[in-house]
């Protein structure tokens, strides 16, 4: 399943794996958050690979801790990998690296 939600991003889904690659940022987020919610929601375990991201900002963290909150509620498994350095360094400014 392939979605474009707009502005340069997409995301893919292929079994409890996401990729999404482009620009995460406040126009392409709640298209993302949408996406990767309805993965959520039919899945036991999901992990989002940011790995063709080119560029993500804080709406990328705000994405993540919305998914891990989403995840727990449907009792789903939640997991990212290759997460961009940017929010990586972002999570721990705003001290919330452990939740994600």
């Amino acid at each position: 399943m392939a979605a474009q939600p707009k502005n340069g991003v997409d995301a893919k889904v292929d079994g409890d794996l996401c990729r999404v690659s482009g620009v995460i940022d406040f126009d392409t987020a709640p298209s993302l958050m949408s996406i990767v919610a309805e993965h959520i929601e039919s899945e036991k375990s999901v992990t989002v690979d940011f790995s063709a991201v080119t560029h993500a900002n804080s709406a990328a963290l705000a994405l993540l801790l919305e998914w891990k909150t989403h995840a727990t509620k449907h009792d789903c498994a939640f997991n990212h990998q290759y997460l961009p350095e940017s929010i990586r360094q972002l999570s721990e400014i705003c001290q919330v690296s452990e939740l994600i």
